[in-house]
């Protein structure tokens, strides 16, 4: 099973960065954890923010085969990894070519969809636009050529969803297990004010 672990961070992230770098050895991942930071310029934390993820995919796209196996785990520094994860992401990773899936939203924070279906085992939501954050991805490589080769003029999310909405291919957030919490309160592009972010879960009675 080809597959990267990536990470995304900034200096001013460092608690978190620490935090979730030390849950992702403990969940004890049969793969390494490679880690991007740029210098940062605190009065673009957008270029940043861009320049992180570009050098986190470049990454993978180099150093992945090129085959359907081959998938990039994209994490940013504000999450709770679950044990789960390590032990199910090949069961996804076959799943995702089974089903045309191009993108499993690992994370449990709350995002539009359209209906809920089981993989296996997998109870997950169909996701709609605009989906919104990127805090924990597992895609395929083969959409990693087109994603760079956008202008990136939005954030990473939504220039990543972009390529993989036009693909017509499926995004599916996984609901049960949880896999991915999102443990962030301030966002790089509001340091100072704490938000409130809402959860999908099984019990979910549609989107917000």
């Amino acid at each position: 099973m080809p597959l990267i672990a990536t990470m995304v961070t900034c200096p001013r992230r460092w608690k978190e960065f620490q935090q979730s770098r030390r849950n992702f050895e403990a969940v004890r991942f049969p793969f390494p954890l490679r880690v991007f930071q740029t210098p940062e310029d605190i009065e673009t934390p957008r270029v940043n923010a861009c320049l992180n993820a570009r050098a986190a995919l470049r990454y993978a796209a180099r150093h992945l085969p090129d085959s359907n196996d081959s998938w990039v785990l994209y994490l940013e520094d504000d999450v709770l990894l679950h044990a789960a994860l390590a032990e199910l992401a090949a069961a996804l990773i076959d799943l995702g070519n089974e089903h045309n899936v191009a993108c499993w939203y690992l994370c449990n924070r709350r995002v539009p969809y359209s209906e809920a279906r089981s993989f296996h085992g997998f109870l997950a939501y169909r996701l709609t636009p605009p989906i919104i954050g990127a805090q924990a991805l597992l895609f395929p490589k083969r959409y990693i050529k087109a994603i760079l080769a956008r202008h990136w003029t939005l954030l990473p999310d939504d220039e990543i969803f972009a390529v993989l909405t036009e693909e017509g291919a499926n995004i599916f957030q996984v609901i049960r297990p949880v896999l991915v919490e999102h443990l962030g309160q301030y966002s790089t592009f509001n340091p100072f004010e704490p938000q409130k972010l809402e959860v999908n879960n099984a019990d979910s009675p549609g989107c917000y």
